[in-house]
């Protein structure tokens, strides 16, 4: 079977699913799949292709069929039970690395860290950005499969001496209650989707961990968890970059506001929807 051919065999998924398998089956970029369409397939690349394709109808996310996932500038292991990363979440990052710092040691915690992609990758750029910056980069989640994600996760793509990593898991706050340890940075991707909206996603996300989703009934249920906890673990000047609902950011500014925070800001994605809810501590 040709390359062509096998394309058309599985014509049912998207144009975008069906390159990602390709690509990935055969190791070709998406040059190859225009100047070799003719190329001939081994049955192994064949049956792995179709094998994928099945799965990628019944939902499954193809993060989960491949076993890893871009974000930024680095490929994360995505296994089942993690949540997928998503490029609405990459405007986190980028509100990060748009702020100045003066400090040449950060402490930082990527809390509900799922594969660790926002603290790992906000720790990596950080440094590029700074060249004698040093980072104490906390990566914290409930999920034990979360929490050997992100372990594997910092070990295969941070390096640097200039970033130390602390892996750790619980719910919330609950790993740092008899620490003194308090963050210049908090990053958050918490679970914010109503509980009545999950039965509506499509079939890919359903796959997905409730926990990392399931934000009760009105979405906020985690958000007010740890907005109220934020105080007690926040440096003088510390700030909070929190990836909320495309509908929650006035909401979220406001619990912020109850909290103490000030210079409360709405950060909108690639499609103008509310995305990350920016907050400082003073």
């Amino acid at each position: 079977m040709t390359l062509s051919e096998c394309l058309k065999n599985i014509s049912d998924l998207s144009d975008l699913d069906r390159r990602i398998i390709v690509k990935e089956v055969c190791n070709l970029s998406d040059t190859d799949l225009i100047i070799h369409k003719n190329r001939q397939l081994t049955d192994s690349e064949c049956a792995k292709i179709l094998s994928y394709a099945d799965e990628r109808r019944n939902g499954t996310p193809l993060a989960y069929i491949l076993g890893h996932w871009g974000f930024r500038y680095s490929i994360f292991l995505t296994p089942p039970g993690v949540l997928v990363p998503r490029p609405d979440t990459e405007v986190l990052v980028e509100s990060v690395l748009e702020c100045s710092f003066s400090k040449q040691s950060l402490t930082v915690l990527d809390l509900c860290a799922g594969t660790g992609c926002i603290g790992i990758s906000t720790a990596l750029e950080l440094c590029d950005k700074y060249p004698d910056m040093t980072v104490d980069l906390h990566l914290s989640d409930i999920s034990p499969v979360a929490f050997d994600c992100f372990c594997e996760n910092a070990k295969t793509l941070i390096h640097s001496s200039r970033i130390k990593v602390f892996t750790h898991i619980g719910d919330l706050f609950e790993p740092f209650e008899n620490t003194k340890i308090r963050f210049d940075l908090i990053l958050t991707n918490p679970p914010y989707i109503p509980s009545c909206v999950i039965p509506t996603l499509d079939k890919a996300v359903q796959s997905e961990p409730v926990l990392a989703l399931d934000g009760g009934r009105d979405g906020l249920d985690i958000i007010t968890r740890q907005i109220k906890a934020f105080p007690s673990h926040l440096e003088k000047d510390g700030i909070v970059f929190m990836e909320t609902g495309y509908d929650q950011g006035a909401r979220v500014s406001a619990l912020f506001e109850s909290a103490g925070f000030g210079n409360t800001e709405v950060i909108r994605d690639y499609g103008g929807n509310d995305r990350v809810v920016k907050a400082s501590y003073k």
